[in-house]
């Protein structure tokens, strides 16, 4: 938890009436994930950062049967308590992480991007952007997965001509 043990009375009183907690576990996949948020206001008076209204702090603890690991992150934040209290801001740091990993995975497991060999210079940004562009048109078919989609350009060129176009393709399989 953030700690105000150094601070005197009078300012420990102040820190937590400027703090929002919010805690919350999830058990599955035979381990129990704790994540605990403090969110503290008012830290401009602090911290020299333009627009930073409130500074959090999320701790995720994961217990399986062999082992627990805890994982500390800090976050700095423009939006005021209003907008964000503990229990909102753990779950845009929960949203943010749930589009970075289908992101991600698509990009590994459909486009095999952690085997590319294109490691130097501009090359592995350009070929970052064009799987990005990728997946964006091909998610536009509306399939199942884009490796099923993937899967039927292979065998139509003249298809993808016409998705990059932006006209509409109908996956006929």
């Amino acid at each position: 938890m953030l700690s105000i043990q150094t601070f005197p009375p009078w300012e420990k009183r102040e820190h937590e009436r400027l703090l929002s907690r919010f805690s919350q576990s999830n058990k599955g996949h035979g381990r129990l994930e704790t994540r605990s948020c403090e969110v503290l206001e008012g830290v401009e008076r602090w911290l020299d950062w333009p627009g930073a209204k409130q500074i959090a702090r999320v701790v995720r603890t994961r217990q399986t049967a062999k082992a627990v690991s805890t994982e500390t992150a800090w976050y700095v934040t423009s939006l005021p308590r209003q907008q964000a209290d503990a229990r909102r801001m753990l779950a845009l740091t929960r949203g943010h992480w749930g589009i970075e990993n289908s992101l991600h995975y698509v990009r590994d497991m459909t486009f095999g991007e952690d085997a590319c060999r294109v490691r130097t210079g501009a090359a592995p940004q350009a070929m970052a952007a064009v799987r990005n562009a990728a997946i964006f048109l091909l998610r536009r078919v509306k399939r199942e997965s884009i490796a099923q989609a993937i899967r039927f350009f292979a065998g139509f060129p003249q298809a993808v001509i016409a998705l990059c176009r932006g006209e509409q393709v109908t996956l006929n399989f």
